[in-house]
């Protein structure tokens, strides 16, 4: 069995940039420098639990790593990006928004999102600039700049 263990890694390597070079995804790509480091291993005579070990640590490193790196290659910071984020942000008002009547959209960063002014009663005409200084669920209160 251990003669035969560098082979089989080497298999899995194979397997796994086959499956990289047909597929449209990353979906094996850092199985590849586990299974190397296995069949070094497996070459190196150590026990078959330790090649196994080996491999998924390498494997769970080199996933990791690389969401990691395409997570800043991509710009994002790790933070939430949830609607907290478009605090202190400017928008344009695209339907007015009035309190009382309960209507209001507002346009920050391209996207819509429902809003209210910051005044109880407040109400902000159509085409106005507008600073968002809250959110309430889906909602921003904004202010008239």
């Amino acid at each position: 069995m251990q003669a035969f263990m560098p082979y089989l890694w080497l298999g899995v390597v194979f397997c796994a940039a086959i499956a990289e070079a047909i597929g449209k995804r990353m979906i094996a790509l850092w199985l590849i420098p586990g299974g190397v480091v296995a069949s070094v291993l497996a070459f190196l005579r150590l026990p078959t639990w330790a090649q196994i070990l080996a491999f998924v640590v390498v494997s769970t490193l080199c996933c990791f790593l690389f969401f990691r790196l395409m997570t800043l290659r991509n710009g994002k910071t790790g933070r939430s990006g949830g609607a907290d984020e478009l605090i202190g942000l400017t928008g344009k008002v695209v339907e007015t928004i009035d309190n009382l009547a309960g209507c209001g959209l507002v346009s920050v960063n391209g996207e819509e999102w429902a809003a209210r002014s910051i005044d109880y009663d407040g109400m902000i005409e159509e085409g106005t600039e507008v600073s968002v200084v809250a959110v309430e669920g889906v909602r921003l209160i904004c202010r008239e700049i």
